[in-house]
């Protein structure tokens, strides 16, 4: 028996299966495409780069480091190093990533 007549003994409900089976793979593709895709990744040695600018004092080097790049790890951290080269306070520092980071995984989850 092939596929085809199977499908077709199946009768009407085979064809809401069908349906749902390409909407499922549709959703699967939309959502690989969403978060694999449009999400740009962070670099591999991102974080030891961006350390090294902080241990050596140069937050506006950080900073322009942490720009260069659209990772969301990398908008936050461009957060910090503009409020510490400005001299912000640790909870105000604190407090302002975290907003970051609650709008960059509030823009993931969309």
């Amino acid at each position: 028996m092939s596929l085809l007549s199977q499908f077709q003994a199946g009768g009407v409900f085979m064809y809401f299966i069908l349906v749902f089976l390409i909407c499922t793979l549709s959703l699967i593709v939309e959502r690989y495409i969403a978060l694999y895709r449009r999400i740009e990744s962070t670099p591999l040695h991102f974080r030891k780069n961006l350390l090294a600018f902080v241990s050596q004092g140069d937050f506006a080097g950080a900073l322009g480091f942490a720009r260069s790049n659209q990772s969301p790890l990398a908008k936050i951290s461009a957060i910090g190093c503009e409020l510490r080269a400005h001299g912000c306070a640790d909870e105000e520092l604190q407090a302002r990533m975290d907003e970051g980071l609650s709008s960059e995984i509030a823009g993931i989850d969309k």
